[in-house]
């Protein structure tokens, strides 16, 4: 099914977001940040842009960390002129070295990320993910945080899972998943933690939820990740066009 298998696999009923009572944050077509600093109840942060300049690895203005760059053994993101995408070589199976960016600073612990998906020339024999990140970190050899990932691919073929990265490469553990219900060129993601809990739409409508009983990360930053393995396909076929963070939630 995907190159990391989950031990179990539950199955959500979909549901509208609106029967929630939790409202998405709007995707706005700008790159700026707000309120740097710490967060405080009244001083939240949020971070939109959609990627308006060619850069490799991604680092408008230096807020963004990188899997390679900083991280050494994964990926680094880089951008296009309105797109994010990832760089990793395609393995065979591990190394999981998954395209990773992170936010810099300090972010509240409660966090939504939502981005616009780019998926043009989709294929059943390559896993192409696009992937959210929150409460992430990154250092020399070591990636923490919580990784909500999207088979992009349309039909019951594919998945939406969560998974939390515990330091070393390769070394992740599964908090819950879904098949279906497929992912198509502009989607729009989301993924949303408050406290342990986790919840995830496409398109406003919910297909997961799960929660870290292990209370593994409070804090860190949000960002996004791309994953690629086959031998068809290019990085440049899947990525973001647009991408929100906040930890005002």
């Amino acid at each position: 099914m995907k190159r990391r298998l989950l031990a179990f696999i539950c199955v959500l009923s979909f549901c509208l977001l609106g029967s929630t009572g939790v409202g998405l944050l709007p995707i706005s077509c700008s790159s700026s940040e707000s309120n740097p600093s710490s967060p405080t109840p009244a001083n939240y942060r949020t971070y939109t842009t959609n990627f308006p300049i060619a850069e490799n690895p991604i680092s408008q203005g230096g807020v963004w960390m990188n899997g390679k760059t900083d991280g050494v053994d994964w990926s680094d993101v880089r951008t296009a002129a309105g797109l994010a995408f990832g760089t990793q070589v395609p393995p065979s199976g591990p190394p999981y070295n998954d395209s990773v960016a992170l936010l810099k600073g300090t972010w509240g612990p409660d966090q939504i990320v939502t981005a616009t998906v780019k998926s043009v020339n989709q294929l059943s024999t390559t896993f192409e993910e696009v992937e959210l990140w929150l409460r992430g970190s990154i250092s020399q050899h070591v990636a923490t945080g919580y990784e909500i990932n999207f088979r992009c691919l349309g039909g019951g073929a594919t998945y939406v899972q969560i998974h939390y990265w515990s330091g070393p490469l390769n070394k992740y553990g599964d908090i819950a998943s879904t098949t279906g219900p497929g992912l198509r060129n502009g989607d729009v993601v989301s993924a949303r933690v408050v406290g342990n809990a986790f919840t995830v739409w496409i398109n406003g409508a919910q297909v997961l939820q799960g929660s870290d009983k292990m209370n593994r990360y409070t804090k860190g930053s949000p960002g996004m990740g791309f994953y690629y393995q086959g031998s068809e396909g290019s990085d440049f076929d899947y990525g973001f066009t647009s991408f929100t963070a906040t930890d005002k939630v």
